[in-house]
């Protein structure tokens, strides 16, 4: 019986505090192997390299489905350590969107050892764009005790019928004990059940190589002793539920059906194709945008020039449309506004930027213009080429980037920032 295997973790997973040694690409040749349909990245506390799982997505012919395991809290601006487990699926590009800005947030500010999020960024996704579980044996449900009345109900008020309890067919007392639990709240308020495997590597044999790897580095998860964290075909599956004795075979049926529901999930494409850059004006079209650089461009001409001979202002302007040019035809106009602002607000607070810049920022003129160096190419004694820091064929064609890191000293302490 196929099922969709959407709750596993890899390599990538834990960022502080890892926990599994498998690739991606090992689940996608295990889900070929059996037959299933999707490779879904359900990482602890981030979202993953997703570019990876799309790709490889692509490459085996999977749907590719975007989640996160986050670590849940009341509050998530208390210091505390009450982190439990949350599952979070997205249906649609929108459901991932709204994903990803909690998980900013939770960074931001719910940090504290863990990226958190809690009841105000969980209830500000959209319930008809994603999917929530109860997730594992660390769900709220199994940690606290007010799990019904401050976990459970709010959830499935809010969320509706796309809140699901999971069911994971570990043996482990432990998680025979969680199980008897969900059949209840199952019993109690109708919540479907969903099946999960929590895959930590694809063979039970493999437990070996992912507990030398935890020993190695000084970790110990004790909730997990004893616990089998594999990607079982559905055989196994059911007989380790029949082992289990807490769900009827037609409730665990139901259970991995339950996980069709990925099917229907919309199609989420991501555009590896056009490059992404952080704007100070995110309304603004690249019109608006070339126009605004433009404007400060020109501005700062009108002061350098004075330091200039009038015999080579045409030179110079000839120089600084040619550059210019390549930035509207590129569109890398964000670049340069936002480096532009981080070094004016820098140098208001008193800051002294390293006066040549670094990297190869001096080979444009208008880099100067904007405060990114005091070198002016033009007059230098060394010919500088402007292509040398920025050209057509290599934003376009390369994708590589224009690459440019300069330093600002405030109060004895050095500000870096790089952009590339």
């Amino acid at each position: 019986m196929r099922y969709n295997n959407y709750h596993k973790h890899t390599h990538y997973s834990n960022i502080i505090t890892p926990d599994s040694i498998v690739k991606p690409e090992d689940y996608a040749k295990r889900a070929i192997e059996l037959g299933h349909t999707t490779l879904c990245t359900t990482e602890h506390g981030y979202a993953g390299n997703i570019f990876e799982y799309y790709d490889l997505a692509q490459e085996y012919e999977l749907k590719f489905v975007f989640g996160i395991e986050y670590y849940y809290v009341n509050d998530r601006f208390s210091k505390d350590k009450s982190n439990s487990h949350l599952m979070i699926l997205a249906k649609n590009h929108h459901g991932m969107k709204q994903m990803l800005k909690i998980m900013s947030e939770a960074n931001k500010t719910g940090y504290y050892y863990k990226p958190r999020i809690d009841k105000e960024l969980l209830f500000s996704l959209n319930p008809k764009d994603v999917v929530v579980t109860s997730t594992c044996v660390m769900s709220y449900i199994n940690k606290f005790d007010d799990y019904e009345e401050n976990f459970v109900k709010p959830i499935l008020d809010y969320f509706g019928d796309n809140f699901y309890l999971e069911l994971h067919d570990n043996t482990h007392p432990l998680q025979v004990e969680y199980n008897k639990k969900i059949l209840d709240l199952h019993n109690k308020y109708k919540i479907p059940f969903i099946h999960a495997t929590d895959s930590h590597y694809i063979y039970p044999e493999q437990d070996k190589d992912r507990t030398e790897f935890l020993n190695g580095k000084n970790i110990y998860y004790p909730e997990e002793e004893g616990f089998i964290l594999d990607y079982p075909d559905a055989e196994t599956i059911f007989k380790r539920y029949e082992e289990q004795g807490v769900f009827t075979r037609e409730q665990v049926e139901q259970a991995l059906k339950n996980t069709w529901i990925i099917d229907e999930f919309e199609d989420i494409k991501l555009d590896k194709s056009s490059i992404k850059m952080p704007s100070i004006y995110p309304t603004w079209t690249h019109e608006q945008k070339i126009k605004k650089l433009k404007e400060i461009i020109k501005q700062e001409w009108e002061k350098d020039k004075k330091e200039i001979p009038k015999e080579r202002h045409k030179e110079y302007i000839e120089a600084i449309k040619f550059e210019t040019q390549i930035v509207e035809d590129t569109k890398m106009e964000d670049y340069f506004l936002l480096n532009y602002e981080v070094i004016k607000r820098a140098k208001q607070k008193g800051g002294i930027l390293t006066r040549t810049g670094r990297g190869s920022a001096p080979s444009f003129y208008i880099n100067k213009l904007l405060g990114f160096t005091e070198i002016d190419r033009l007059d230098a004694p060394i010919t500088l080429y402007p292509t040398r820091f920025m050209s057509k064929s290599r934003i376009l064609e390369t994708r590589s980037l224009p690459d440019y890191s300069f330093t600002v000293h405030i109060n004895k302490v050095n500000l870096i920032h790089s952009e590339r």
